[in-house]
């Protein structure tokens, strides 16, 4: 997905900085470019359909925010400490899944899989959305726009603007 790599470079610097633009809404709303999904063949003739357990796009800041508030949910033990994931997919019914983590103290990131805890994952970040989605509509009346009116930055310009921060 575009802007993937951007993302899983910068995701430790983006969290080290959250709080100096979670108030931006512009920040806050970046989707993020990746999707939860899973794969499954159904029906007689077998054919393939996709599953998509979280709404998307995914805010950054739904993301940050179910990091703070059930870092169980997203935390995974690697040989250099604990991680953190950021981007993720599986199967519920198989329990297969696979991860992106990234160690928010040193910045190393690593791909994984068999991490427990799937749904619960999923059920979590898709009800941030549903919560954040939900002030923003409030932040949207407030200012008198449509919801489509309103235009998150997009991850590049996230990454630019955290960046110009570390100055």
């Amino acid at each position: 997905m575009k802007g993937f790599d951007l993302y899983r470079d910068n995701v430790a610097l983006l969290y080290r900085r959250f709080s100096e633009y979670r108030t931006h809404s512009k920040y806050f709303f970046s989707p993020l470019p990746f999707e939860v999904k899973y794969e499954l063949f159904a029906g007689r003739n077998k054919r393939l359909m996709e599953i998509r357990p979280v709404r998307v796009p995914i805010p950054l800041g739904a993301l940050f925010l179910c990091w703070e508030q059930y870092p169980e949910l997203f935390r995974v033990a690697t040989p250099s400490g604990d991680a953190m994931i950021f981007s993720f997919n599986g199967s519920p019914l198989s329990g297969s899944n696979s991860y992106w983590a990234v160690n928010l103290e040193t910045g190393e990131v690593i791909q994984g899989n068999g991490a427990p805890g799937f749904l619960n994952r999923c059920r979590c970040l898709d009800s941030a959305i549903e919560t954040v989605e939900q002030g923003l509509e409030q932040f949207c009346a407030k200012k008198g726009i449509s919801r489509d009116e309103f235009h998150p930055a997009s991850i590049e310009e996230t990454v630019e603007y955290v960046r110009s921060l570390e100055d």
